[in-house]
Protein backbone atom coordinates (compact mmCIF):
# COMPACT_ATOMS: atom_id res chain seq x y z
CA UNK A 1 0.00 0.00 0.00
CA UNK A 2 1.50 3.29 -1.03
CA UNK A 3 0.66 6.39 1.00
CA UNK A 4 1.40 9.96 0.20
CA UNK A 5 3.82 11.56 2.61
CA UNK A 6 3.99 15.16 3.85
CA UNK A 7 7.46 16.01 5.11
CA UNK A 8 8.14 18.82 7.51
CA UNK A 9 11.51 20.26 8.39
CA UNK A 10 11.93 20.38 12.12
CA UNK A 11 14.75 21.60 14.28
CA UNK A 12 15.65 19.55 17.32
CA UNK A 13 16.66 21.54 20.38
CA UNK A 14 18.66 19.27 22.71
CA UNK A 15 18.38 19.58 26.45
CA UNK A 16 21.81 20.03 27.95
CA UNK A 17 22.47 18.58 31.34
CA UNK A 18 25.67 19.41 33.24
CA UNK A 19 26.89 17.30 36.11
CA UNK A 20 30.00 18.03 38.18
CA UNK A 21 31.92 15.97 40.65
CA UNK A 22 34.93 16.87 42.77
CA UNK A 23 37.77 14.87 44.26
CA UNK A 24 39.09 15.08 47.77
CA UNK A 25 42.74 14.69 48.67
CA UNK A 26 41.91 13.70 52.25
CA UNK A 27 39.04 11.28 52.81
CA UNK A 28 36.26 12.28 55.18
CA UNK A 29 36.61 10.58 58.56
CA UNK A 30 34.19 7.83 59.49
CA UNK A 31 31.34 9.27 61.57
CA UNK A 32 31.22 8.38 65.21
CA UNK A 33 28.41 5.97 66.09
CA UNK A 34 25.34 7.62 67.61
CA UNK A 35 24.53 5.45 70.60
CA UNK A 36 21.34 7.36 71.26
CA UNK A 37 19.67 6.10 68.06
CA UNK A 38 17.20 3.21 68.01
CA UNK A 39 19.16 0.21 66.78
CA UNK A 40 16.10 -1.89 65.96
CA UNK A 41 16.59 -3.47 62.54
CA UNK A 42 14.30 -1.96 59.92
CA UNK A 43 13.88 -3.33 56.40
CA UNK A 44 15.12 -0.83 53.81
CA UNK A 45 12.51 1.16 51.92
CA UNK A 46 12.38 0.00 48.31
CA UNK A 47 10.86 2.46 45.82
CA UNK A 48 7.79 0.94 44.20
CA UNK A 49 8.18 -0.10 40.58
CA UNK A 50 6.09 1.61 37.93
CA UNK A 51 2.73 -0.08 37.93
CA UNK A 52 1.11 -0.21 34.52
CA UNK A 53 -2.66 -0.36 34.86
CA UNK A 54 -4.70 -2.89 32.95
CA UNK A 55 -8.11 -2.62 31.43
CA UNK A 56 -9.98 -2.51 28.15
CA UNK A 57 -7.20 -1.52 25.78
CA UNK A 58 -7.67 0.62 22.71
CA UNK A 59 -7.05 -1.01 19.34
CA UNK A 60 -3.34 -0.74 18.53
CA UNK A 61 -2.60 -2.30 15.16
CA UNK A 62 0.20 -3.00 12.72
CA UNK A 63 -0.61 -2.70 9.01
CA UNK A 64 0.74 -5.56 6.90
CA UNK A 65 1.00 -5.03 3.17
CA UNK A 66 0.63 -8.43 1.55
CA UNK A 67 2.87 -7.88 -1.47
CA UNK A 68 5.62 -5.89 0.25
CA UNK A 69 5.93 -8.62 2.88
CA UNK A 70 5.18 -11.49 0.49
CA UNK A 71 8.56 -13.19 0.78
CA UNK A 72 8.99 -12.35 4.48
CA UNK A 73 5.67 -14.03 5.31
CA UNK A 74 6.04 -16.87 2.84
CA UNK A 75 5.14 -19.66 5.27
CA UNK A 76 3.17 -20.23 8.45
CA UNK A 77 6.27 -20.43 10.64
CA UNK A 78 7.34 -16.93 9.58
CA UNK A 79 3.83 -15.57 10.09
CA UNK A 80 3.84 -16.93 13.64
CA UNK A 81 7.24 -15.46 14.35
CA UNK A 82 6.30 -11.95 13.22
CA UNK A 83 2.94 -12.05 14.98
CA UNK A 84 4.83 -12.88 18.17
CA UNK A 85 7.06 -9.89 17.50
CA UNK A 86 4.08 -7.60 16.88
CA UNK A 87 2.28 -8.73 20.01
CA UNK A 88 5.49 -8.57 22.03
CA UNK A 89 5.85 -4.88 21.14
CA UNK A 90 2.53 -4.18 22.85
CA UNK A 91 0.27 -4.03 19.80
CA UNK A 92 -2.96 -6.04 19.95
CA UNK A 93 -4.20 -6.09 16.36
CA UNK A 94 -3.04 -6.51 12.77
CA UNK A 95 -4.57 -5.12 9.61
CA UNK A 96 -3.82 -7.42 6.71
CA UNK A 97 -4.11 -6.27 3.11
CA UNK A 98 -6.27 -8.94 1.46
CA UNK A 99 -7.08 -7.27 -1.88
CA UNK A 100 -3.93 -5.83 -3.39
CA UNK A 101 -3.09 -2.96 -5.72
CA UNK A 102 -2.45 -5.54 -8.43
CA UNK A 103 -6.09 -6.61 -8.38
CA UNK A 104 -5.68 -10.06 -6.83
CA UNK A 105 -6.62 -11.37 -3.40
CA UNK A 106 -4.60 -13.29 -0.81
CA UNK A 107 -7.41 -15.76 -0.16
CA UNK A 108 -9.49 -18.04 -2.44
CA UNK A 109 -12.01 -15.66 -4.00
CA UNK A 110 -14.91 -16.14 -6.38
CA UNK A 111 -14.79 -12.45 -7.34
CA UNK A 112 -11.12 -11.84 -8.19
CA UNK A 113 -8.19 -14.19 -8.88
CA UNK A 114 -6.16 -15.32 -5.89
CA UNK A 115 -2.57 -14.13 -6.08
CA UNK A 116 -0.48 -17.22 -5.34
CA UNK A 117 2.83 -16.52 -7.08
CA UNK A 118 4.45 -13.15 -6.58
CA UNK A 119 8.06 -12.01 -6.60
CA UNK A 120 9.13 -15.60 -7.39
CA UNK A 121 7.54 -16.84 -4.16
CA UNK A 122 4.45 -19.03 -3.77
CA UNK A 123 1.76 -18.78 -1.12
CA UNK A 124 0.03 -22.13 -1.39
CA UNK A 125 -2.34 -21.53 1.49
CA UNK A 126 -5.24 -19.33 2.52
CA UNK A 127 -3.19 -16.36 3.71
CA UNK A 128 -6.11 -14.60 5.38
CA UNK A 129 -7.34 -17.68 7.25
CA UNK A 130 -3.86 -18.44 8.58
CA UNK A 131 -3.60 -14.93 9.97
CA UNK A 132 -7.04 -15.20 11.55
CA UNK A 133 -6.20 -18.52 13.21
CA UNK A 134 -2.88 -17.24 14.52
CA UNK A 135 -4.37 -13.97 15.77
CA UNK A 136 -7.16 -15.77 17.58
CA UNK A 137 -4.66 -18.08 19.29
CA UNK A 138 -2.92 -14.95 20.62
CA UNK A 139 -6.14 -13.15 21.57
CA UNK A 140 -5.35 -10.50 18.97
CA UNK A 141 -7.79 -8.71 16.68
CA UNK A 142 -7.53 -8.72 12.91
CA UNK A 143 -8.80 -6.37 10.23
CA UNK A 144 -8.98 -7.12 6.50
CA UNK A 145 -7.96 -4.22 4.25
CA UNK A 146 -9.11 -3.74 0.66
CA UNK A 147 -7.40 -1.49 -1.87
CA UNK A 148 -10.82 -0.83 -3.27
CA UNK A 149 -10.48 0.67 -6.76
CA UNK A 150 -6.91 0.15 -8.09
CA UNK A 151 -6.25 -3.11 -9.95
CA UNK A 152 -3.07 -2.17 -11.80
CA UNK A 153 0.05 -1.47 -9.76
CA UNK A 154 2.94 0.72 -10.86
CA UNK A 155 5.85 -1.17 -12.36
CA UNK A 156 4.66 -4.60 -11.27
CA UNK A 157 5.00 -7.71 -13.40
CA UNK A 158 1.64 -8.94 -12.20
CA UNK A 159 -1.18 -7.07 -13.91
CA UNK A 160 -4.82 -7.96 -13.43
CA UNK A 161 -6.56 -8.47 -16.74
CA UNK A 162 -10.25 -9.09 -17.20
CA UNK A 163 -12.30 -8.22 -20.26
CA UNK A 164 -15.14 -7.19 -17.93
CA UNK A 165 -13.10 -4.19 -16.79
CA UNK A 166 -10.85 -3.53 -19.77
CA UNK A 167 -12.79 -0.42 -20.83
CA UNK A 168 -13.67 0.71 -17.31
CA UNK A 169 -10.41 2.23 -16.12
CA UNK A 170 -10.26 5.94 -15.40
CA UNK A 171 -9.62 8.24 -18.34
CA UNK A 172 -7.52 11.15 -17.21
CA UNK A 173 -7.35 14.58 -18.75
CA UNK A 174 -4.03 15.76 -20.17
CA UNK A 175 -3.02 18.65 -22.38
CA UNK A 176 -3.10 16.14 -25.25
CA UNK A 177 -6.61 14.92 -24.47
CA UNK A 178 -7.86 11.85 -22.64
CA UNK A 179 -5.46 9.10 -21.61
CA UNK A 180 -6.10 5.71 -20.04
CA UNK A 181 -4.67 5.94 -16.55
CA UNK A 182 -2.76 2.69 -17.08
CA UNK A 183 -0.64 4.46 -19.68
CA UNK A 184 0.70 6.82 -17.04
CA UNK A 185 3.62 5.06 -15.36
CA UNK A 186 3.43 7.40 -12.35
CA UNK A 187 -0.10 6.37 -11.34
CA UNK A 188 -2.06 3.38 -10.17
CA UNK A 189 -4.66 1.79 -12.40
CA UNK A 190 -7.90 3.00 -10.83
CA UNK A 191 -11.18 1.62 -12.05
CA UNK A 192 -13.86 4.24 -12.68
CA UNK A 193 -16.36 3.91 -9.81
CA UNK A 194 -19.31 5.22 -11.86
CA UNK A 195 -19.60 1.93 -13.77
CA UNK A 196 -22.20 -0.49 -12.34
CA UNK A 197 -19.88 -3.43 -13.03
CA UNK A 198 -17.14 -1.86 -10.91
CA UNK A 199 -19.53 -1.08 -8.11
CA UNK A 200 -20.91 -4.61 -8.17
CA UNK A 201 -17.42 -6.10 -7.96
CA UNK A 202 -16.52 -3.96 -4.97
CA UNK A 203 -19.73 -4.74 -3.08
CA UNK A 204 -19.49 -8.46 -3.81
CA UNK A 205 -15.89 -8.48 -2.61
CA UNK A 206 -16.80 -6.80 0.68
CA UNK A 207 -19.63 -9.27 1.20
CA UNK A 208 -17.36 -12.21 0.42
CA UNK A 209 -14.71 -11.25 2.97
CA UNK A 210 -17.18 -10.44 5.74
CA UNK A 211 -19.28 -13.55 5.11
CA UNK A 212 -16.47 -16.09 4.88
CA UNK A 213 -13.96 -14.83 7.43
CA UNK A 214 -14.03 -14.13 11.15
CA UNK A 215 -12.61 -10.60 11.05
CA UNK A 216 -13.01 -7.76 13.49
CA UNK A 217 -12.81 -4.94 10.96
CA UNK A 218 -13.12 -4.28 7.25
CA UNK A 219 -10.76 -1.46 6.28
CA UNK A 220 -11.23 0.55 3.08
CA UNK A 221 -8.12 1.90 1.42
CA UNK A 222 -7.92 3.70 -1.93
CA UNK A 223 -11.70 3.99 -1.94
CA UNK A 224 -11.35 7.15 -3.99
CA UNK A 225 -10.21 8.64 -7.29
CA UNK A 226 -6.52 8.88 -8.15
CA UNK A 227 -6.63 12.69 -8.45
CA UNK A 228 -8.71 15.43 -10.06
CA UNK A 229 -7.38 14.64 -13.56
CA UNK A 230 -9.66 11.62 -13.71
CA UNK A 231 -12.23 10.71 -14.73
CA UNK A 232 -13.49 12.59 -17.80
CA UNK A 233 -14.89 9.73 -19.83
CA UNK A 234 -18.32 9.79 -21.42
CA UNK A 235 -19.52 7.46 -18.66
CA UNK A 236 -18.63 10.07 -16.03
CA UNK A 237 -20.15 12.81 -18.18
CA UNK A 238 -23.48 10.99 -18.21
CA UNK A 239 -23.30 10.19 -14.50
CA UNK A 240 -22.61 13.87 -13.80
CA UNK A 241 -25.67 14.92 -15.82
CA UNK A 242 -27.80 12.42 -13.90
CA UNK A 243 -26.46 13.79 -10.62
CA UNK A 244 -27.32 17.38 -11.60
CA UNK A 245 -30.55 16.52 -13.37
CA UNK A 246 -29.60 18.62 -16.38
CA UNK A 247 -27.60 18.48 -19.60
CA UNK A 248 -23.95 19.55 -19.43
CA UNK A 249 -22.49 20.86 -22.67
CA UNK A 250 -18.85 21.27 -23.67
CA UNK A 251 -17.67 18.49 -21.38
CA UNK A 252 -14.98 18.26 -20.08
CA UNK A 253 -13.86 21.84 -20.78
CA UNK A 254 -16.84 23.11 -18.81
CA UNK A 255 -15.13 21.46 -15.84
CA UNK A 256 -11.42 21.49 -16.62
CA UNK A 257 -9.16 22.06 -19.60
CA UNK A 258 -5.39 21.86 -19.88
CA UNK A 259 -3.16 23.47 -22.48
CA UNK A 260 0.33 24.84 -22.78
CA UNK A 261 -0.48 27.76 -20.52
CA UNK A 262 -1.77 25.62 -17.67
CA UNK A 263 -5.06 24.45 -16.19
CA UNK A 264 -8.36 26.27 -16.66
CA UNK A 265 -11.36 25.69 -14.40
CA UNK A 266 -14.76 25.90 -16.04
CA UNK A 267 -18.14 26.91 -14.62
CA UNK A 268 -18.90 23.35 -13.45
CA UNK A 269 -15.60 22.80 -11.63
CA UNK A 270 -16.95 23.05 -8.08
CA UNK A 271 -20.01 20.98 -8.86
CA UNK A 272 -17.92 18.29 -10.51
CA UNK A 273 -15.77 17.95 -7.38
CA UNK A 274 -18.97 17.66 -5.38
CA UNK A 275 -20.25 14.96 -7.74
CA UNK A 276 -17.06 12.93 -7.45
CA UNK A 277 -17.23 13.06 -3.66
CA UNK A 278 -20.85 11.96 -3.76
CA UNK A 279 -19.84 8.90 -5.79
CA UNK A 280 -17.35 7.88 -3.10
CA UNK A 281 -19.77 8.62 -0.27
CA UNK A 282 -22.33 6.40 -1.95
CA UNK A 283 -19.80 3.56 -2.09
CA UNK A 284 -19.07 3.87 1.60
CA UNK A 285 -22.75 4.05 2.42
CA UNK A 286 -23.60 0.86 0.52
CA UNK A 287 -20.57 -1.01 1.83
CA UNK A 288 -21.66 -0.18 5.37
CA UNK A 289 -25.19 -1.38 4.68
CA UNK A 290 -23.96 -4.70 3.30
CA UNK A 291 -21.39 -5.32 6.02
CA UNK A 292 -23.76 -4.56 8.85
CA UNK A 293 -26.50 -6.72 7.36
CA UNK A 294 -24.13 -9.70 7.51
CA UNK A 295 -22.16 -9.08 10.69
CA UNK A 296 -23.22 -5.97 12.62
CA UNK A 297 -20.23 -6.20 14.96
CA UNK A 298 -17.63 -5.92 12.20
CA UNK A 299 -16.12 -2.44 12.36
CA UNK A 300 -16.15 -0.48 9.09
CA UNK A 301 -12.96 1.56 8.90
CA UNK A 302 -11.48 3.94 6.35
CA UNK A 303 -7.91 5.14 5.90
CA UNK A 304 -7.09 8.52 4.38
CA UNK A 305 -4.41 11.15 4.65
CA UNK A 306 -4.97 13.90 7.20
CA UNK A 307 -4.65 16.78 4.79
CA UNK A 308 -7.73 18.23 3.11
CA UNK A 309 -7.48 16.79 -0.37
CA UNK A 310 -10.31 17.71 -2.70
CA UNK A 311 -8.62 16.02 -5.65
CA UNK A 312 -9.39 12.45 -4.56
CA UNK A 313 -13.05 12.85 -3.68
CA UNK A 314 -12.73 11.40 -0.17
CA UNK A 315 -14.55 13.73 2.19
CA UNK A 316 -14.15 11.83 5.44
CA UNK A 317 -15.56 14.69 7.54
CA UNK A 318 -18.96 14.85 9.19
CA UNK A 319 -21.81 15.93 6.89
CA UNK A 320 -23.42 17.84 9.78
CA UNK A 321 -21.29 20.98 9.51
CA UNK A 322 -19.83 22.96 6.63
CA UNK A 323 -16.09 22.79 7.23
CA UNK A 324 -15.32 23.79 3.65
CA UNK A 325 -17.04 27.15 3.17
CA UNK A 326 -13.72 29.01 3.00
CA UNK A 327 -12.18 26.68 0.42
CA UNK A 328 -12.20 28.07 -3.11
CA UNK A 329 -12.90 24.71 -4.72
CA UNK A 330 -15.87 23.76 -2.52
CA UNK A 331 -19.44 24.15 -3.70
CA UNK A 332 -22.04 25.30 -1.16
CA UNK A 333 -23.23 21.70 -0.75
CA UNK A 334 -19.84 19.98 -0.80
CA UNK A 335 -19.97 19.42 2.96
CA UNK A 336 -22.96 17.13 2.50
CA UNK A 337 -20.67 14.61 0.78
CA UNK A 338 -18.98 13.87 4.12
CA UNK A 339 -19.27 10.24 5.20
CA UNK A 340 -17.95 10.15 8.78
CA UNK A 341 -21.43 9.14 9.90
CA UNK A 342 -21.13 5.96 7.81
CA UNK A 343 -17.90 4.81 9.52
CA UNK A 344 -17.10 3.16 12.80
CA UNK A 345 -13.47 4.28 12.61
CA UNK A 346 -11.54 6.83 10.60
CA UNK A 347 -7.83 6.02 10.45
CA UNK A 348 -6.22 9.43 10.25
CA UNK A 349 -2.99 9.19 8.26
CA UNK A 350 -0.93 11.85 10.04
CA UNK A 351 2.26 11.12 8.12
CA UNK A 352 5.10 13.36 9.25
CA UNK A 353 8.62 12.75 10.54
CA UNK A 354 8.64 14.33 13.99
CA UNK A 355 6.42 15.33 16.87
CA UNK A 356 7.40 18.90 17.65
CA UNK A 357 6.40 20.81 20.81
CA UNK A 358 2.66 20.52 21.24
CA UNK A 359 1.88 24.11 20.27
CA UNK A 360 3.54 23.76 16.85
CA UNK A 361 3.27 20.09 15.95
CA UNK A 362 1.87 19.13 12.53
CA UNK A 363 1.16 15.63 13.88
CA UNK A 364 -0.85 16.93 16.80
CA UNK A 365 -2.57 19.48 14.57
CA UNK A 366 -3.62 16.75 12.11
CA UNK A 367 -5.16 14.73 14.93
CA UNK A 368 -6.87 17.78 16.46
CA UNK A 369 -8.28 18.75 13.07
CA UNK A 370 -9.51 15.19 12.61
CA UNK A 371 -11.37 15.33 15.91
CA UNK A 372 -12.94 18.64 14.88
CA UNK A 373 -14.03 17.54 11.41
CA UNK A 374 -15.31 14.12 12.44
CA UNK A 375 -17.58 15.88 14.94
CA UNK A 376 -18.06 12.74 17.04
CA UNK A 377 -19.66 10.82 14.15
CA UNK A 378 -17.13 7.97 14.44
CA UNK A 379 -13.97 7.02 16.28
CA UNK A 380 -10.62 8.35 15.16
CA UNK A 381 -7.42 6.27 15.20
CA UNK A 382 -4.05 7.93 14.84
CA UNK A 383 -2.15 6.44 11.92
CA UNK A 384 1.53 7.13 11.36
CA UNK A 385 4.33 5.90 9.14
CA UNK A 386 7.67 4.68 10.46
CA UNK A 387 9.28 4.63 7.02
CA UNK A 388 12.19 6.90 7.94
CA UNK A 389 15.27 6.00 9.93
CA UNK A 390 14.93 8.95 12.32
CA UNK A 391 11.19 9.21 12.80
CA UNK A 392 9.76 10.10 16.21
CA UNK A 393 7.97 6.79 16.66
CA UNK A 394 7.73 6.70 20.46
CA UNK A 395 5.99 10.08 20.52
CA UNK A 396 3.80 9.15 17.54
CA UNK A 397 2.52 6.24 19.60
CA UNK A 398 2.18 8.17 22.85
CA UNK A 399 0.40 11.23 21.48
CA UNK A 400 -1.67 9.12 19.11
CA UNK A 401 -3.06 7.12 22.04
CA UNK A 402 -3.39 10.27 24.14
CA UNK A 403 -5.41 12.18 21.54
CA UNK A 404 -7.46 9.51 19.72
CA UNK A 405 -9.39 6.29 20.19
CA UNK A 406 -6.73 3.96 18.82
CA UNK A 407 -3.58 3.52 16.79
CA UNK A 408 -2.32 2.11 13.49
CA UNK A 409 1.36 1.71 12.64
CA UNK A 410 2.27 1.70 8.96
CA UNK A 411 3.96 -0.66 8.27
CA UNK A 412 5.54 -4.02 9.16
CA UNK A 413 8.42 -3.80 6.67
CA UNK A 414 9.33 -0.28 7.86
CA UNK A 415 9.22 -1.33 11.51
CA UNK A 416 11.53 -4.22 10.79
CA UNK A 417 13.88 -2.27 8.54
CA UNK A 418 14.23 0.66 10.94
CA UNK A 419 14.17 -1.46 14.12
CA UNK A 420 11.38 0.53 15.78
CA UNK A 421 10.05 -2.24 18.01
CA UNK A 422 11.41 -0.73 21.24
CA UNK A 423 10.11 2.73 20.36
CA UNK A 424 6.62 1.32 19.82
CA UNK A 425 6.81 -0.51 23.14
CA UNK A 426 8.00 2.57 25.03
CA UNK A 427 5.26 4.74 23.51
CA UNK A 428 2.60 2.25 24.54
CA UNK A 429 4.11 1.88 28.02
CA UNK A 430 4.04 5.65 28.57
CA UNK A 431 0.47 5.85 27.35
CA UNK A 432 -0.61 3.01 29.63
CA UNK A 433 1.05 4.54 32.68
CA UNK A 434 -0.81 7.78 31.97
CA UNK A 435 -4.04 5.88 31.29
CA UNK A 436 -4.26 6.95 27.64
CA UNK A 437 -4.13 3.46 26.14
CA UNK A 438 -7.43 2.40 27.66
CA UNK A 439 -10.98 3.03 26.61
CA UNK A 440 -13.03 5.24 28.93
CA UNK A 441 -15.23 3.38 31.36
Amino acid sequence: MKKYFIHFLCAAIPLLFAAGCGSKDIPDPEPEPDNTQDTTKVDPVVPPEEVIPTGNEKDMSMWISATINWHRLRNIANIRSFLDKIQGSGLNMVILEVKMMQGGTCYPSKILPQLITYNKTDHNFDYLQVFIDECRSRNMKIGAALTVLPTWDIGEDYKYKDSTFEDKYCQQLTKNGLQDIREDSSKFGFLNPVFPEVRSMVMDLCEEVVTNYDIDALVLDYCRWQDYYSDYSEASHKAFEEYLGESVEDFPSCVLSIDGSGEHYGPYWNQYLEFRSWVIKDYVREIRSRVKSIKPDVSLEYWAGSWANFSTGQNWASPSKNYWSSYWWASPDFYKTGFADQLDVFQNGAYVEKVLPENSSPYINFLSTGTYRLNGECKQYASFSDAGANYDVENFVYYGLKMTDGLMVFELCHTIGNAYWDEITQGIKRAKIDGYAFLPE
